[in-house]
């Protein structure tokens, strides 16, 4: 149960900012191992990472951090990296104390504060996040000025324009390049059911999504809803895909993105639209358990990297050594008209 701290804060902090709109059509995967690399199409492309299950504080992650410093800076001149995205599980064992807990400088801080990773970290709350105050990875950023770490509330959309900036604008003349709606995939569980947040977070997520115009729109939580990884055939992980597929597959996702397993997988279900990405491998491997989906795995430690344009996403994996796992591609499933 959250304790009256807890309580307090999330009072305190009020619940989701929202924001635009989308329709779509399916789209198969492209799982060819080269992918192409247009000079004019990078040039006006967005590029941004996703890593996940990262903070332990142990030499894994501090490689993995040290890929991702490489990887950006090798491309900071052809296609700078705009952002991050954090699939949860931030600070293992338990989460922060609170906003001040010296986990934020050792695990993140630190951890990640070369130049070229120098942009926002865009993050979920994981299952460990919850152990002790979920709150104090809401209000950090409100509290330390500078900070790249960024967590709106326990959902709250991003909408990206062409240039990589982040817009707040509900302007009907554009057509935003992407919309980013992060959930908190541990409401749904019984004991977490505070004052009606899951059901809040469904109804907000259901009419963003439908509202949305943009053309990209991708969900970001922690759980998967498909895996292979030791999480797969878990009772939440079941529940959340009975919840969540059909709504995704309604308004037209083009890509979930979430980590739990600790391991990199590609995922592109039989007559659904949607891409399922697993990107939980930042700190702590995990080994496949199962073969029910994913045609790529990998327990190898890493990151995504996602270079993406109005005509084409362009993703793959990255391992701590810096080598290419995995390359794939896709279009949108909806075609815009800025």
């Amino acid at each position: 149960m959250l304790s009256r701290r807890q309580f307090t804060t999330m009072m305190l902090l009020g619940l989701p900012m929202t924001l635009e709109r989308l329709r779509a059509a399916p789209n198969a995967l492209d799982t060819r191992k080269r992918v192409s690399r247009d000079e004019d199409d990078c040039a006006s492309s967005v590029h941004f990472l996703i890593f996940g299950d990262w903070g332990t504080g142990n030499q894994i992650q501090k490689d993995v951090a040290r890929a991702m410093e490489r990887f950006a800076d090798v491309r900071k001149h052809t296609s700078p990296l705009r952002f991050v995205i954090n699939t949860g599980d931030s600070f293992y064992e338990t989460g922060v104390n609170d906003v001040h807990d010296a986990q934020w400088q050792t695990k993140f801080e630190t951890m990640y504060s070369r130049r070229s990773l120098n942009v926002p970290f865009l993050g979920v709350l994981g299952n460990h996040d919850w152990i002790q105050d979920p709150t104090a990875q809401i209000a950090y950023a409100r509290t330390h000025k500078g900070t790249r770490w960024q967590m709106d509330n326990f959902w709250y959309k991003r909408q990206i324009a062409d240039n990589g900036r982040f817009e707040y604008s509900n302007s009907a003349k554009k057509t935003p390049l992407a919309d980013f709606f992060f959930i908190d995939t541990n409401l749904p569980t019984e004991w977490r059911r505070v004052r009606g947040l899951n059901e809040r977070q469904n109804a907000w997520l259901e009419r963003e999504l439908k509202a949305s115009r943009a053309t990209w729109k991708f969900v970001v939580g922690h759980h998967p809803l498909y895996s292979d990884g030791p999480h797969g055939r878990d009772e939440d992980v079941l529940q959340l895909r009975a919840n969540l597929s059909p709504l995704f597959k309604e308004h037209k996702v083009d890509a979930y993105f979430c980590g739990h397993d600790h391991n990199l997988e590609v995922i592109a279900v039989p007559n659904h639209p949607t891409l399922f990405l697993v990107s939980g491998n930042g700190g702590r491997p995990y080994q496949r358990k199962f073969n029910d989906w994913s045609p790529f795995f990998s327990s190898e430690p890493g990151f995504a990297s996602i270079q993406l344009s109005r005509s084409e996403l362009r993703g793959q994996f990255i391992n701590s050594q810096g080598r290419v796992l995995s390359n794939w591609k896709r279009k949108p499933l909806r075609t815009s008209t800025r």
